[in-house]
């Protein structure tokens, strides 16, 4: 499990299951392997009532000592906390996984506010907060992590840095701010703090790393060059399918559509569990030119997750992009009228994400909402884009 090979590693856990030893016996390291593995292999069912049944008994535990409570832990003895938290957050990509995003969220909210009684716990914490926090809060906790990382001096801390610098800068970093505003001047720089602090990483460290974590740290840094002379070699079998991901992600972010949509199918052979892959695999066939196929894996990622937001937007870029096209070539009115349709559920399509958008943003900034919850909100420019479109469509 810890070198990726979850496949073999459900095998070899569904044997110890049949020799009598249950996850649930397992001590808390152990077990979050059992649920690792089934969640990475598609077993969501059981991952998650192991998942469930742990956490809970974890927070009953944390409430009993804080009660000043004596109470016999046993395998689940969690003195700092660390594996609540861990199990909160594993209990929200479950959520996620399923498209259950206002209960996922929840779970990450709770795992936001636990105690940071060690470091490695409060970095975790504070990346989460991320996601929850407004403008200023979002950069009170980024300047946290920035300072613990210079502090620290630790590879992993400085790892949780440039993730979160990059992701807040999608998010604040592109807004117009005035002179004297400085969270939004900090925001702004958010971008290239965290690139620089990525090749210094790359730099420092990169003969202690995988080609995986390697090519990760490049492509957060911006050097898709460096990047594309990592995989000068073709990718073996024994690499995990994540660096698979990586390389299909260069390939995207140099113009090499068609090979990236390939590659991505490849990895969905094994995993068409992972929305999140099925998402940016008819993304990469809709770059590719492949308006048709990337129509069909859209409607299938919004059939079964209604409230994905990329998979939302990606429909209805694919419903836009089939109804111009089909205009274009058109030579009776039946396909013109088809064209028509297919303009209108584009338009629908549009609106409905930018409506998902507002009440998901709502949601993990006051945790209430009006509307239905959707998976992590659109970019500030994505949104605009959205916007855009849609009443390009409209107009149409």
């Amino acid at each position: 499990c810890e070198l990726g090979q979850f496949e073999p590693a459900a095998l070899l856990f569904d044997r110890l299951e049949r020799w009598g030893h249950e996850a649930l016996e397992l001590n808390l390291d152990d077990r979050f392997a059992w649920v690792l593995a089934m969640t990475e292999v598609g077993r969501f069912t059981e991952a998650e009532r192991v998942c469930g049944e742990t956490l809970g008994r974890l927070r009953l535990l944390r409430n009993a000592v804080r009660a000043g409570l004596g109470v016999d832990a046993g395998r689940d003895d969690d003195p700092t906390g660390h594996w609540a938290h861990v199990y909160c957050i594993q209990a929200g990509r479950l959520a996620h996984l399923q498209g259950r995003f206002a209960e996922g969220w929840d779970h990450f909210r709770d795992a936001a506010d636990d105690d940071a009684v060690s470091p490695p716990l409060h970095r975790s914490a504070l990346r989460l907060r991320l996601m929850l926090a407004g403008r200023s809060k979002a950069a009170a906790a980024l300047r946290e992590l920035e300072a613990i990382a210079d502090r620290e001096h630790d590879a992993e801390a400085e790892s949780v840095f440039v993730d979160a610098a990059l992701w807040t800068a999608g998010q604040w970093g592109s807004e117009v701010v005035a002179p004297g505003d400085t969270d939004g001047l900090y925001l702004r720089s958010a971008r290239l703090r965290g690139q620089t602090a990525a090749r210094a990483l790359l730099a420092r460290s990169s003969s202690d790393l995988d080609l995986g974590p390697r090519l990760r740290l490049a492509l957060l840094a911006g050097d898709d060059r460096l990047a594309e002379r990592m995989l000068n070699e073709p990718l073996g079998i024994d690499e995990p399918w994540w660096t698979h991901v990586l390389a299909a992600v260069l390939a995207l972010r140099t113009g090499r559509d068609a090979d990236a949509s390939t590659m991505l199918e490849q990895v969905l052979a094994t995993r068409r569990h992972d929305m999140e892959l099925r998402v940016l695999q008819a993304q990469a066939a809709l770059f590719s030119g492949d308006h048709r196929g990337a129509l069909t894996d859209a409607l299938a990622c919004t059939a079964a997750m209604p409230d994905h937001l990329m998979a939302r937007v990606l429909k209805a870029e694919c419903e836009f992009e089939n109804a111009l096209a089909r205009g274009a070539a058109a030579t009776d009115d039946d396909r013109s009228a088809e064209s028509a349709q297919q303009l209108i559920q584009a338009t629908a399509d549009y609106r409905l994400a930018a409506d998902l958008h507002h009440s998901t943003r709502r949601y993990l900034q006051t945790g209430r909402s009006d509307g239905p919850v959707g998976s992590e909100p659109l970019s500030p420019r994505l949104f605009e884009e959205v916007c855009r479109r849609g009443l390009h469509a409209a107009i149409t």
